[in-house]
């Protein structure tokens, strides 16, 4: 066998484990996440009423995965499906995993509906992510490989108070809108913004990231920009109004005051926040002057999410932060090839976007 022959074959081989071994660590990312604390932890946002629309607001609000899981359990409980959810709930696998779980059998179909919405949108971030880097930066395969291991590992870091059907879904179109935005590929930019808004109304943190890296003509003319810029306020507006009359009579709130829980309870988790403060703020802000503009301006998201929950959030709720984690994997990139000497290569084709 030639010498490239005995190469091609090596790369393949590698390539089918690093995504044997990525495909587990998902995997294993994802048991997590509905076990610890799993999905039913919070009472006023419990899955069989964030499923039929009853849960208090705000969570009420993010109806994508609710609609997708509705539409779909309508289909299977119709002609081959009917068999095919008998067959599963004869499972006794599957029923001992509810029971430890403590699922409801009875919607067993839900259930496994939103369950692999969910697994399939963590897939989905993976994959958006490996897209978003290698779309800014010109890097190895084993850099991008490395990158994409070490961001399915710190995902459990997230989960604390609770796991929410919408948090990987949130995940998975804030990186995929990051990417789409410095390919300029503003087609499906539009119409994975709508999709996203329903999902949860952090999208809007796209908006403040396209306004303070696209303003000023220098990357894009000036009346592209105001239409993508008066759509992605018009979008969110009327998708936010539409589900304020929609769920008017939930219990709840259109948004929840924490500020002065906040205050309380800082001096006791201000430790755990350093913690993983320190190692973010260092990924971000390490050779700030050579970073490229579009992750100098990554941190208005930064600002803004940090405000939002102070004021609006729990500021230790890990998970309240997802947003912020596809523009620490960038920094953390930039930072990394500083310290490793390697040198720092834009993508030619998107570099006009990005510089």
């Amino acid at each position: 066998m030639s010498y490239m022959g005995e190469r091609s074959n090596t790369i393949f081989y590698y390539r089918v484990v690093f995504w044997c071994v990525c495909i587990l660590l998902t995997l294993f990312v994802f048991l997590s996440f509905i076990q610890t604390p799993g999905l039913n932890s919070n009472p006023i946002a419990m899955f069989a009423d964030y499923v039929d629309g009853s849960a208090s607001k705000p969570f009420a609000y993010r109806i994508l995965v609710p609609l997708v899981v509705r539409a779909v359990a309508a289909v299977l409980a119709q002609g081959v499906g009917i068999s095919v959810l008998d067959s599963l709930q004869s499972e006794c696998v599957l029923r001992d995993f509810f029971v430890y779980v403590s699922w409801e059998e009875d919607l067993l179909v839900e259930y496994l509906v939103a369950c692999l919405l969910a697994y399939l949108s963590l897939v989905g971030f993976v994959l958006a992510l490996r897209y978003l880097v290698r779309s800014v930066f010109e890097l190895p395969a084993f850099f991008v490989d490395g990158v994409t291991i070490f961001s399915i590992c710190m995902l459990p870091i997230f989960f604390c108070y609770g796991s929410y059907l919408y948090d990987f879904p949130a995940l998975f179109f804030f990186t995929l809108l990051l990417a789409l935005m410095v390919n300029g590929r503003w087609l499906w930019f539009i119409f994975v913004f709508v999709a996203s808004c329903l999902n949860k109304e952090t999208t809007i943190l796209v908006t403040l990231l396209f306004f303070a890296h696209f303003f000023g003509g220098k990357r894009m003319g000036r009346a592209l920009f105001n239409k993508l810029l008066a759509f992605q306020i018009l979008a969110f507006s009327t998708v936010k109004a539409a589900l304020f009359l929609v769920f008017a009579g939930n219990e709840g709130h259109f948004v929840w005051f924490e500020l002065n829980r906040n205050i309380g309870v800082l001096g006791a988790v201000i430790p755990r926040l350093v913690l993983y403060a320190l190692p973010a703020a260092f990924f971000v802000f390490y050779r700030w002057q050579a970073k490229p503009s579009f992750l100098k301006n990554g941190l208005w998201v930064i600002a803004a999410l940090l405000y939002l929950n102070l004021a609006f959030g729990f500021i230790d709720e890990l998970r309240d932060y997802y947003e912020l984690y596809p523009v620490v994997i960038l920094s953390a990139c930039h930072t990394l090839l500083l310290l490793f000497g390697i040198r720092v290569r834009l993508n030619a084709m998107n570099e006009r976007l990005v510089a």
